[in-house]
């Protein structure tokens, strides 16, 4: 009779065990590929599942096919995103807790994760991008975004050509008052006409806590506000005659919030208070969605009239006066900058009666978002482009000039942040 003894024991546990373990991974690994934790992406991460690349031999050669392979399989792994919260939750409520001990938030960054900082004082706590992370990236770009917008200038000398900057929380770092001087870079580059290029101007912290929000990216309505009221001088409509759509005041139907510490009045009309602990893009980032969020305020319009156009088809953009009649508390849990101004669409449309004056195009990101009924009206035609998603959404590529020339554009108007003329989404996606 066959024996075995403590060694051949050993030897056979140090192969079954590796095997065993594969073969449970391999099974939670195929019920992770039905599962997926979908919505936790988009709220935690604010993205989709990263997905399982297709076959590719040059791929696999320069290892770009195991890197993609690996970062889906991580994703799709079970519980991991709700992993992620726990220990992020578990880890800022401490730091939270220590550093208003320690420093009370008081002119002072705590690094927390993305390139994400707190700022302020525990009252007044933001989310901030931190200043020159990637500056010389950032550079780099600026001077190929220019060299792009200075071609097509050039190739379209019937066209008027204006640029509009946002700055924001990545161009300031507010402790010592230092600056980015990506705006000037842009500026010195771009062969635009100096009255044809300005910026939505941040100073100081105040100013920045007024025109942005606490946990979101996105501009508050009164930097937006501010933002039309800016495009609207630098494109000389005021000489044309044309007035500046101002905010009007809210009936009393609108909000059921109370609001203890109301901002200052912009040209005379109250904001609407529409949700008292809103929370996007920054707080997902950092999985502090219940430590940390803000007041999101909405002006009211009347806008022109004008149709608004999706594919050729009649589209609803943005919903504002739903948010402001809203009477659902839970609208805390779910607004959404997007929601509120409409999402970001490859092209829309805008057409109003107004044949006697120019079309317009703007090239932008979401921060045009809760401008463009405002723009629309002072023209016939307002075309919106969103290079991220253009070719996605029309099937099409965007070749500038032919689409200058098709819809018989007057007015470019380039529109956006750091992101846009300094990174690698917008730009070098236009086919010249």
């Amino acid at each position: 009779m066959l024996g075995f003894n403590k060694d051949t024991y050993i030897k056979v546990l140090q192969i079954l065990l590796p095997v065993s373990l594969l073969a449970v991974l391999a099974t939670f690994g195929v019920a992770a590929l039905f599962r997926g934790e979908k919505p936790y992406f988009r709220k935690f991460e604010n993205r989709s599942e990263a997905a399982f690349p297709e076959w590719d031999n040059e791929e696999w050669l320069d290892g770009n096919y195991q890197k993609q392979f690996n970062s889906a399989l991580s994703d799709y792994l079970p519980y991991v995103i709700t992993a992620k919260i726990l220990y992020y939750q578990r880890r800022y409520s401490r730091l939270l807790d220590f550093q208003e001990n320690s420093y009370n938030f008081s002119d002072y960054y705590v690094h927390f994760r993305n390139n994400l900082y707190l700022y302020g004082d525990s009252s007044n706590l933001y989310l901030l991008y931190k200043l020159d992370d990637k500056r010389q990236f950032r550079i780099d770009n600026i001077k190929r975004t220019s060299q792009i917008i200075n071609s097509i200038i050039e190739r379209n000398p019937q066209t008027q050509f204006y640029l509009y900057y946002v700055q924001k929380d990545d161009d300031c770092k507010f402790d010592d008052n230092r600056k980015s001087s990506y705006y000037e870079s842009l500026r010195s580059l771009a062969s635009l006409q100096m009255d044809h290029i300005s910026r939505l101007e941040i100073n100081d912290f105040d100013q920045y806590c007024r025109f942005f929000y606490q946990a979101d990216h996105h501009w508050q309505c009164f930097g937006s506000y501010q933002g039309y009221k800016d495009v609207f001088h630098l494109l000389k409509l005021d000489e044309q005659g044309e007035s500046l759509m101002r905010p009007v005041a809210p009936d009393d139907s609108m909000s059921f919030w109370v609001d203890d510490n109301p901002p200052v009045e912009t040209d005379g009309a109250r904001a609407v208070l529409v949700a008292t602990k809103y929370h996007e893009s920054k707080s997902r980032m950092t999985g502090t969605t219940g430590l940390f969020s803000g007041k999101m305020y909405v002006y009211r319009f009347n806008y022109s009239p004008m149709k608004i156009y999706r594919d050729g088809e009649p589209f609803e953009y943005g919903n504002e006066d739903k948010v402001l009649h809203n009477q659902d508390s839970t609208i805390n849990d779910w607004l959404s900058y997007g929601f509120v101004y409409g999402i970001d669409i490859g092209e829309l449309v805008f057409e109003t009666e107004r044949t006697d004056r120019p079309n317009l195009l703007i090239i932008g990101d979401s921060y045009d978002n809760a401008v463009l009924k405002l723009l629309a009206g002072h023209f016939h035609k307002m075309y919106s482009v969103d290079l991220r998603h253009f070719e996605r959404h029309t099937n099409a590529p965007f070749v500038i000039d032919d689409y200058i020339r098709k819809n018989k554009i007057d007015i470019v108007l380039f529109f956006g942040n750091i992101g846009v003329y300094g990174g690698t989404e917008f730009f070098p996606s236009i086919k010249l």
